[in-house]
């Protein structure tokens, strides 16, 4: 009787075990551009909710497990919206496409040295000196239409 008992408590047992490691199944896709098409590399894989998440591959291909149907994949790379896919029965060959985030498009941009910044942050920095300014004083070099005019220019003759 004691063996009948212990038999089936292992048989219940290893029917949940069984049930629990059913629930967690693999996904795998590719992630895009959406504009452009290309795939995107390292683009990040996170499963809402849980610490799981994985790196897209050169081709963007990726590979991550999910606990159960329904779980939210959240999908980010630099530059582009973040997009959320919900998990069906689908496991494999899922293409998700990413938009370009509207905040991250560029305006007017001044290219400086070794790097770029906004025009705003240097506008202080330019001088300018309008043409009608110049035909005024009718200068006789082109020096002498910068002394006095242009901030920090030191004319030396």
């Amino acid at each position: 009787m004691k063996l009948k008992k212990a038999q089936l408590c292992i048989v219940f047992l290893f029917g949940l075990i069984v049930q629990l490691n059913a629930q967690n199944f693999s996904i795998s896709g590719q992630v895009k551009n959406k504009t452009t098409g290309e795939p995107l590399v390292a683009a990040t894989v996170f499963v809402k909710g849980t610490s799981t998440s994985t790196l897209t591959d050169a081709n963007g291909n990726f590979t991550i497990t999910v606990p159960k149907k329904g779980s939210k994949l959240e999908i980010s790379y630099a530059g582009l919206n973040v997009f959320e896919y919900t998990v069906s029965d689908e496991r494999s060959g899922i293409v998700i496409l990413l938009e370009e985030s509207a905040a991250v498009q560029l305006n007017e941009v001044v290219v400086t040295g070794y790097g770029t910044q906004k025009v705003t942050n240097v506008s202080g920095a330019i001088s300018t000196i309008k043409s009608g300014d110049i035909e005024k004083l009718r200068p006789v070099r082109t020096e002498d239409a910068l002394q006095g005019r242009a901030s920090g220019v030191n004319v030396i003759q």
